[in-house]
């Protein structure tokens, strides 16, 4: 993979960023409009409700937002966490595929002995593997930002595997519920007893993780931290790892 192509690459992470800003203002602007058609909601209720009769308002506002319950919940949690799953597992995939990308390209380019599918295991850390001991590649890989993506690996696999649950183990240090509790991910319970929690993926997290996978690949590629991508992209489109 050339430099031009690792460019392309850090640009559509970018895209990426740009996709989960869009959809969440999105979020934030319908959350805004129910607020807004409650509270003309609440006002049009009061108008016929006698302001002495204390009992009838307050039965009227609570059966009104028991109605309104199950949309406000989806609106402001369960739809923001869809696209926060759905953004996060985007850009995983892309990071995954570019470090494959460049594991593929310095095989052709270098004539390496090795393919990367010729290793052992999976997915990054597979790339890590053959970027280390085959093509002798070791910086990216010592960057607290490329320990913050094996972690996101993990968070990827709960998430497509089992819908973000993951086992409730708190007297296990091992264990990933220890391990993102203590990186500062909410894991939701709704049950008393519950045998596991769901990962709650906030707007920063996800930035977070893109933020990570652009560290990584600009280390790969000898940018350096402060490499800042061309503001209107590369001309051409980049094909690599076939």
């Amino acid at each position: 993979m050339t430099q031009s192509e690792l460019v392309h690459s850090l640009i559509q992470l970018e895209v990426i960023q740009r996709l989960h800003k869009l959809g969440s203002k999105a979020l934030t602007v319908q959350l805004a409009e129910l607020h807004a058609s409650m509270d003309s909601d609440l006002e049009q209720l009061h108008k016929h409700c006698p302001r002495s009769d204390s009992l009838m308002r307050g039965n009227l506002e609570g059966d009104y937002l028991a109605h309104v319950n199950d949309e406000y919940i989806e609106i402001s949690e369960t739809l923001p966490n869809l696209h926060a799953y759905s953004v996060f597992l985007i850009a995983y995939s892309y990071f995954e595929r570019t470090l494959n990308g460049v594991c593929a390209s310095l095989r052709r380019n270098s004539q390496l002995p090795l393919a990367v599918d010729d290793l052992a295991g999976r997915g990054i850390i597979r790339a890590e593997s053959y970027l280390r001991k085959v093509a002798g590649i070791t910086s990216p890989f010592e960057l607290q930002e490329w320990r913050s993506a094996k972690l996101f690996g993990e968070i990827r696999n709960n998430i497509a595997h089992r819908n973000g649950f993951v086992d409730y183990k708190p007297q296990d240090t091992a264990s990933l519920w220890v391990r993102l509790t203590r990186a500062g991910f909410e894991l939701r319970q709704e049950t008393l007893n519950q045998p596991d929690g769901q990962i709650i993926l906030t707007g920063d997290s996800v930035l977070t993780a893109i933020s990570a996978y652009k560290m990584v690949l600009q280390e790969v590629g000898g940018f350096g931290r402060s490499y800042e991508t061309p503001k209107h992209g590369l001309p051409a489109h980049p094909s690599y790892g076939a």
